[in-house]
């Protein structure tokens, strides 16, 4: 599972794709996230959402949590925490830019979620029902365990239309080193 707007390189596909070949090692579901260290992430063009993730010293996902505004400090970032008051967060922390290799039984369990999450907020128009928070409640749940991958990229995103430009120059280079055709549908 993608997002549409995000270029997330050739690599992404082939380390989730090598993941998700490997023989599930337990009794709960195994999925996959290609996580992005967040200074990589970053627009220079404002702040943007970032799913901001805890990892266990196995590699797993332990946390993580939606962060709608997010942005540079030098080489680090900076978020706004749900008090208003920005907090200093290190570039290198792995991020969710929503790269998913989930196994078939992730279906069920998002849609009784959804039940429920449907039940709880049936009123409230601008309620919205996060991927992150259901991942999170699998892995709270001990449903599921998420190995969080590294080693994707390159990544571009199209947030701001400063940003178009940045994806136009990344696609020309990656064309002209060969990794890309230059005619994709001859």
């Amino acid at each position: 599972m993608i997002n549409a707007d995000d270029f997330y390189g050739a690599a992404s596909y082939r380390i989730l794709a090598e993941q998700l070949l490997r023989p599930g090692a337990g009794s709960v579901a195994e999925h996959a996230l290609v996580g992005f260290p967040l200074a990589a992430t970053l627009s220079p063009d404002g702040p943007v959402s970032r799913g901001i993730c805890t990892v266990d010293p196995e590699g797993f996902l332990s946390g993580i949590r939606e962060v709608l505004e997010v942005e540079r400090e030098g080489d680090d970032a900076r978020l706004r925490d749900d008090a208003g008051a920005w907090q200093r967060l290190p570039g290198a922390t792995p991020v969710s830019l929503n790269f998913w290799g989930f196994t078939p039984d992730v279906l069920e369990a998002l849609a009784a979620g959804f039940e429920r999450f449907l039940a709880q907020n049936a009123a409230s128009p601008n309620a919205e029902y996060y991927l992150l928070s259901a991942v999170q409640a699998l892995v709270d749940g001990r449903r599921a365990r998420v190995r969080v991958l590294g080693g994707g990229g390159p990544w571009a995103g199209l947030t701001y239309p400063g940003d178009r430009p940045r994806l136009v120059e990344l696609l020309a280079a990656l064309t002209a080193r060969g990794v890309y055709p230059r005619e994709l549908w001859a």
